[in-house]
């Protein structure tokens, strides 16, 4: 088997296949029977789709080296002992190409159509496979999205006797998306978020069905530690040295029991300890099926000891509430830019606040103290940083400006605001400012290479989702943010995942609903806005309000307007810690702002328009008097902030030219003028409180 070098050539032509899985959802799991895949030429197979399970058909007496080849890879759906065996029938010789080890993947495709290729010779025959990647699944059961074209040569050898076998195999699998669900069943794996073992996070995997006991093999990962990809910026595991899982029976009354080696509470071993590694394993079981409700844990024949809590024996995951991912997720409160002032949604309605921001500024963001207010205001032909109390006083500049900023993006209280800055000439820079300004602290992230839109850091200050832009459309990713301790001395951003392929779909802005879960506003190809939720490994894209699209696109086409820079806002709504909903793709709780006036919510039952409160009437002046420092009166604006400047808003990455660009985002800089680009400074304002620090690794 080789891969063809028409394949690059192919790739821009097989994007557009590759949105019949990416219109609704990225992995189809069900739907009528119907044919995947282009008009096939003559000498084509097409791909046909059956409803229900599929199961590998023996290979016919006489069948053509096309059909050969198209059986077998519809065989591979079937990982039953029997689909295994039958899809060895169509090799000439007997290959371990299902096995799952090192270095080894699963293709996930749409689109696939098998054609005649080179003669070799008159027993050697090659067979073309053309598909669209939608996704790779490597051998830890990472699920990694991809839009690709994708063409694999076959060679097919007559065997006399037999007929026509395929000589050369690829290593992996090679599973239709429609079949994906049959072959893997997506699971969630819970590690330690951060060094206080206090929080958990959700890390999806793909693990195949026909495997080994689903529940031995959750456990043995969980021992093991995070994947390596992102195991340098977790805590380490928690089982001590040795720990095995000798016995795990199927559940019985919704209860697992899993039996460890006497390592799990051996010497050294305490209360505390041993609760969090239950903690760990509730939380990881009790998702892995709904019928599963609690976890018995055991050495031997005994239940371990957990301190004040006693026996381990049928835990549920509400006595592990302390160790919940979302639990940072829904002190978020809903502030946005309500067409210069600061707005907030309430649930019964949106209040206009008296905080006054500069229409040019984009969207704030309030830290989960709802204290401290940031937002990024144009100050001549730069943006600034400007922090300032939420409710009264200067909203003042730090010290920090560039030609574009992204949105401030707060984790923590405590650990300040985030932003990234551009000049025109120079790779994107990262910044950490603290609630006081008192240090304006550049951090590493080596990735970034090119011009970053959006840049949002999950509520619980571990993992960041940006919008990067590559070739005119932004690609949304996830990040991690490595603390000092955890074999760094400085803080750095690092091991982005692609979320959502920017060739599919162009992310326009995007905020975290919950620890697995992104909303984002995306543009498939020329088509209108939409907006769209997708779990964190880049699976389960769905348009929110799906059955009415057409509606959510009338709504985001009224987004056309150059006077504004920010045309996208989204927030999160407050929802509470609801763990049922946790990797689901209901559409979760979101608020969308057109253009900082049109204000549309979705609850999970469709968009309704909220009724924006008006703007309120300034009191007549009585007297010429002037007015106290720090007020406003007249035509003078409050302080910290600028008059409405309305600036013309250069255009997104995906988005036509001429239409306003989402909060967070800039053209290219190959638009920007001479005179800003020689403007441009990390440190262009006067205010500022301390010179930028650099926190390197």
């Amino acid at each position: 088997m080789r891969r063809s070098p028409k394949a690059s050539a192919w790739c821009a032509t097989a994007a557009a296949a590759a949105l019949f899985v990416t219109a609704c959802t990225s992995v189809p799991t069900k739907g009528e029977a119907t044919e995947v895949g282009p008009a096939p030429g003559e000498g084509a197979v097409r791909e046909k789709v059956d409803v229900g399970r599929r199961r590998a058909a023996p290979i016919q007496e006489g069948a053509s080296p096309i059909e050969v080849v198209d059986g077998f890879l519809s065989a591979q759906a079937d990982t039953s002992r029997t689909g295994v065996e039958i899809a060895q029938q169509y090799l000439k010789v007997a290959a371990d190409w299902n096995r799952v080890t090192d270095g080894d993947e699963t293709i996930v495709y749409s689109g696939k159509k098998v054609r005649k290729g080179d003669v070799v010779s008159g027993t050697v025959q090659q067979v073309s496979v053309t598909y669209s990647v939608v996704a790779r699944i490597n051998s830890s059961g990472e699920y990694r999205p991809e839009e690709v074209g994708f063409e694999e040569m076959f060679e097919v050898s007559d065997v006399a006797g037999s007929g026509w076998r395929i000589s050369t195999v690829p290593q992996g699998r090679r599973i239709s998306a429609i079949d994906l669900a049959q072959v893997f069943n997506r699971v969630v794996a819970y590690h330690f978020l951060t060094p206080d073992y206090d929080t958990l996070l959700p890390a999806p995997i793909y693990q195949l069905r026909d495997g080994k006991n689903r529940v031995v093999d959750l456990v043995e990962r969980l021992i093991q530690g995070p994947v390596p990809g992102i195991a340098g910026f977790l805590p380490k595991p928690l089982f001590p040295p040795g720990t095995q899982i000798r016995l795990s029976p199927e559940p019985e009354n919704k209860i697992v029991e899993l039996t460890f080696s006497p390592e799990l509470d051996g010497a050294g071993s305490t209360a505390t300890t041993r609760r969090k590694i239950v903690a760990q394993l509730v939380w990881t079981l009790t998702s892995l099926d709904a019928r599963i409700t609690a976890v018995t844990v055991k050495v031997g024949d005994r239940p371990i000891d957990l301190g004040e809590l006693g026996a381990a024996e049928a835990m549920r995951q509400d006595q592990f509430a302390d160790f919940d991912p979302d639990k940072s997720y829904g002190a978020r409160a809903a502030y946005f830019n309500l067409a210069g002032s600061l707005g907030q949604y309430l649930g019964s309605g949106i209040e206009r606040t008296d905080r006054s921001l500069s229409v040019g500024g984009g969207q704030p963001d309030v830290d989960s103290t709802r204290t401290t207010i940031a937002v990024a205001a144009h100050a001549d032909k730069l943006q600034e940083l400007r922090l300032g109390p939420v409710l009264a006083g200067p909203i003042a500049p730090v010290g920090l400006a560039f030609e574009f900023m992204t949105k401030p993006s707060w984790g923590t209280a405590a650990d300040g605001v985030w932003v990234v800055g551009h000049t025109s000439s120079e790779k994107p820079v990262v910044y950490r400012v603290p609630t006081d300004a008192s240090d304006l602290k550049e951090v590493a992230a080596p990735e970034l290479n090119s011009r970053v839109h959006a840049f949002e850091v999950s509520p619980d200050g571990m993992r960041v989702a940006a919008i990067v832009e590559r070739d005119g459309r932004g690609w949304l990713q996830i990040g991690f943010i490595g603390r000092p301790g955890f074999d760094r001395k400085a803080t750095r951003v690092a091991a982005f995942r692609t979320v959502v392929d920017g060739t599919a779909v162009s992310a326009l802005s995007v905020v975290w609903l919950d620890s697995g879960k992104l909303a984002f506003v995306g543009r498939q190809g020329n088509d209108a806005p939409e907006v769209f939720t997708v779990l964190v490994d880049g699976s389960e894209r769905v348009t929110i309000d799906a059955a009415a699209s057409k509606r959510s696109q009338g709504i985001l086409r009224q987004s056309t307007r150059t006077d504004l820079p920010t045309a996208f806002q989204l927030v999160a709504l407050p929802s509470g810690n609801d763990s049922a909903r946790r990797g689901s793709s209901t559409p979760s709780a979101v608020l969308l702002v057109i253009d900082t006036e049109e204000i549309h919510v979705n609850l999970g039952l469709g968009w309704a328009q909220v009724p924006t409160p008006p703007r309120p009437t300034p009191p007549p002046s009585t007297s010429p008097s002037p007015s106290a420092p720090g007020s406003a009166s007249g035509t003078q604006s409050p302080p910290g902030t600028e008059p409405p400047s309305n600036p013309q808003s250069p255009s997104q990455p995906g988005s036509p030219s001429g239409s306003a660009a989402p909060s967070g985002s800039a053209a290219p800089s190959s638009t920007a003028s001479p005179s800003s680009t020689a403007s441009a400074s990390s440190t262009a304002s006067s205010s500022s409180s301390a010179p930028p620090s650099t926190d390197s690794p």
